[in-house]
């Protein structure tokens, strides 16, 4: 067959296949076919390619370097440090040209120029950051580096607001190794160069490797803009190293599965299996999904590591939301390894995730399960995931935890600081068959009805195994599961600084606490918060007055712990006294040893000693936290309990199927108690009372004793001293992410302080969500903010105030009631 002949009959064929696009889709350019080159398979694509810069070819056969950059109209310079470009997410992803020059010849110059769209250095099938190589004087041998355009469509920009970064503005243009979009590559968004390491069509990437080796660069993205999009990642190592820009929005993130178009049921799915994922960096996230994105994890490991940035990098680094984990959560850390983020889900088998500090299993401003067709944000099985380091494990070297993972040991070591899960804004996560292992937390639940159900797991926990924070009516369920905890197994935060309420279920759960710090040997427990205040505050001053509290603060709905089905061995505690919360136990078919008591709560100095009031603890603020000494984040969350006369604390303990309460006093190793405090007692037939030496139990309400109350225990009638007492009408307080104070007041019709007549629950961030209700014998009529915008919305929250631009005065919101 001739030349001649051949082409003829490739023009042929290539004008049968557009008349085909034409007549199948109703329009040309939607879909084509190419011949894929390299390990490349044949794909279909979404977009016509970038043309490719050039190196020029004089430059052949010569190493090079580079001696400037010019970036892009997106560019955003900030203000932040002197010279943001050391580490400026805007600034590395806007790069339109490139000058060279070769080593022996500085003086001659070459500019590579993309003609469209941003650049990416490649270097032996690696992504490198422009600046960095500048910077560092980085050299090239011909042959082993390139430069590779992609569109620069795609593009996010948001102001920034914490800390040094506030009043700049945050910009990221995402560039990606390969991009997929309604199921095909899109090709002016993907890099061929730097997926020759591997086999890829539109549906899978398989058997092969991809590295970044510069941040503020995205590895792999899945998005579902107009049609369901499944892409599969097989057999794969991913190593990235370098910052990441902006995790709420997938910036800098290995892998991605997002959702972007208006087909609000549109899906992302992403399925990982058999697949090593290694990130190093501040905010560099290994895999992340949002809108209606799904990650499926199977048989892999997913590690995040943090890196030791410089303080001049790390504050030069400009992203809109957080860079390290908020300090009222009692943490340091700078990495999350797994973020799933508004209506998407993560579900994970059989595999082992490890931050090195921050969060493994994150969520964040997520879709409640209620409107989320009661889904999981993560459904975790099979999993050993955790906070510290991995390898693969070494004979001979004993580790935290070890998992075989596709025929590899590998050893995990828990260090570092930070959580394993997380449950925000009403998700529900649900976790079979795990191993979690933290220093800090095991588990943190957060605002709205935020749950978390374990079974047949395995806690571990260096300090408290679960946290709630901002919690209204959620669900801790440790059912079958194991637990070790330093200190305290359940920690429910509530009071002036953020009211919550949680639901606390141990059933079946072998709980094993830690002796060694005073206030440790908690099995539950309800704290006036010590929550240092929205994501940007560095400091916390302790206040801690329990003890001279005075009776008739604003309510809070009560908290419930629910002991089931087993032994029990630990102290339960309700220190609040700025507001009114009660704390509900139920022990059924359970046996439980130790002290349940209305209390106050203090922090302790490293000696032992009660803290001064005013004394302040200060997060890290610098680079790397893991270089530094300073440990206050521990000190968040760690309260020494006294037992003490009910105020606003009550406690109600109810024993049932025949349980027994043996109490056992703190003796001040634990916490400290001479007698127990209870509001409510009541103990059923068949139930039993008792202690091995001679104790007395004050009840301030009902007396319903059926069951048996052994001769060691002495019950005394008690009554809450009420003297003393003001009404300041306060319900709560709270602030906008900016600091800017917000004060929740309650009036009858007269306008007369009522801060018992209503409940507020809250989720303050750049907005503020919220819901009033009344409590019994009050109706509401009006609810009005003297500054910024309410509105009534719909959704989880009934309510939202926007703060007036520029405002930094207290917002009050005033709820006007009157008796029902």
């Amino acid at each position: 067959m001739s030349k001649n002949f051949k082409l003829m009959s490739k023009k042929v064929l290539i004008v049968l296949l557009t008349l085909a696009v034409i007549i199948g889709f109703g329009m040309p350019g939607i879909s084509y076919t190419l011949a894929a080159t390299g390990n490349t398979s044949v794909a279909s694509y979404a977009s016509s390619s970038v043309a490719q810069p050039k190196i020029p070819a004089k430059l052949k056969g010569k190493t090079v370097r580079i001696v400037s950059y010019k970036t892009g109209s997106n560019y955003v310079a900030t203000k932040a440090t002197s010279d943001d470009t050391i580490n400026s997410p805007s600034a590395s992803s806007n790069i339109v040209s490139v000058t060279l020059c070769d080593v022996k010849n500085t003086k001659k110059t070459y500019t590579v120029k993309a003609s469209k769209g941003v650049m990416t250095l490649v270097v032996k099938g690696a992504q490198y950051d422009i600046i960095r190589a500048k910077n560092n004087k980085t050299k090239f041998k011909s042959g082993t580096y390139s430069f590779a355009a992609t569109s620069g469509a795609d593009t996010y920009t948001e102001p920034a607001k914490f800390g040094n970064m506030g009043g700049n503005t945050s910009q990221y243009t995402y560039r990606s190794a390969l991009k997929i979009k309604d199921g095909a590559i899109d090709a002016a968004e993907t890099i061929k160069s730097l997926l020759k390491k591997a086999t890829y069509s539109k549906s899978t990437i398989k058997n092969g490797s991809l590295t970044s080796k510069g941040g503020f660069f995205n590895g792999i993205i899945v998005d579902a803009a107009s049609k369901n999009t499944t892409f599969n990642i097989d057999k794969m190592k991913m190593y990235f190293n370098g910052d990441g820009a902006n995790d709420f929005q997938g910036e800098g993130v290995a892998i991605l599965a997002q959702t972007s178009g208006k087909d609000t049921k549109a899906t992302s799915t992403v399925n990982i299996n058999q697949t090593y994922v290694h990130t190093k960096g501040v905010i560099r996230t290994a895999a992340a999904a949002k809108g209606n994105g799904i990650l499926n994890i199977k048989n892999s490991v997913i590690y995040a590591e943090e890196t030791g940035d410089t303080n001049a990098q790390y504050n030069a680094l400009v992203v809109p939301m957080m860079k390290r984990t908020p300090f009222a959560l009692g943490l340091e850390g700078t990495v999350r390894a797994t973020n799933i983020l508004g209506s998407a889900q993560g579900i994970y088998k059989d595999s082992m995730i490890v931050s090195s500090g921050w969060g493994a299993l994150s969520t964040d401003s997520g879709t409640s399960y209620a409107n989320n067709n009661n889904q999981y944000a993560l459904n975790v099985s099979g999993v050993t995931a955790g906070i510290g380091s991995v390898e693969k494990a070494k004979k001979g070297k004993t580790y935290t935890a070890t998992k075989t993972v596709n025929g590899t040991k590998y050893g995990f070591t828990m260090k570092g600081s930070g959580y394993v899960a997380y449950a925000d804004s009403g998700v529900h996560d649900k976790f079979t068959n795990v191993k979690f292992y933290s220093p800090d937390y095991a588990q943190i639940m957060a605002s709205s009805t935020s749950s978390a159900y374990y079974t047949n797991s395995t806690i571990k926990s260096g300090r408290i195994a679960v946290m709630t924070q901002q919690n209204a009516g959620g669900t801790i369920s440790i059912k079958d599961s194991t637990v070790s905890a330093a200190d305290t197994a359940v920690q429910i935060k509530s009071g002036a600084a953020n009211a919550g309420y949680t639901n606390v279920v141990l059933d079946n759960a072998k709980v094993k606490l830690g002796t060694s710090h005073k206030w440790g040997g908690t099995l539950v427990e309800l704290v006036e918060s010590d929550d240092a205040g929205n994501p940007g505050v560095t400091s916390y001053k302790t206040s801690d007055t329990g003890d001279s509290a005075t009776y008739g603060k604003a309510a809070i709905k009560a908290s419930n712990a629910s002991i089931k089905n087993g032994t029990y061995t630990g102290n339960i505690w309700n220190n609040i006294y700025n507001k009114t919360e009660s704390l509900n136990v139920n022990i059924n078919n359970a046996k439980l040893t130790g002290t349940i008591s209305s209390s106050y709560g203090y922090h302790l100095t490293a000696a032992g000693k009660r803290m001064a009031n005013g004394t302040t603890l200060n997060a890290c603020t610098t680079g790397d936290y893991r270089k530094g000494t300073l440990t206050d984040y521990k000190k968040i969350g760690a309260q020494y309990n006294v037992a003490n006369e009910q105020v606003n604390n009550p406690v109600n303990v109810k024993l049932s199927n025949n349980s027994t309460w043996k109490i056992d006093l703190a003796d001040g190793t634990n916490g400290q108690a001479k007698a127990c405090y209870i509001n409510n007692l009541s103990v059923e037939a068949g139930s039993t009372l008792t202690s091995d030496y001679p104790v007395t139990v004050y009840v301030y309400g009902t007396q319903d004793i059926k069951g048996t109350v052994g001769s060691n225990v002495t019950i005394k009638s008690a009554a809450v001293d009420k003297t003393g007492s003001t009404d300041d009408g306060v319900v709560t307080t709270t602030q906008f992410y900016d600091q800017t104070p917000v004060t929740f007041k309650a009036v009858d019709e007269n306008g007369d302080n009522c801060a018992v007549s209503a409940i507020v629950e809250y989720k303050a961030f750049t907005t503020l969500q919220f819901n009033v209700e009344p409590t019994d014998g009050y109706t509401i009529t009006d609810v009005k903010a003297d500054k910024g915008s309410l509105n009534k919305t719909t959704g989880d929250y009934a309510y939202e105030l926007t703060n007036a631009s520029g405002n930094k005065d207290t917002v009050t919101v005033t709820i006007t009631v009157k008796k029902s």
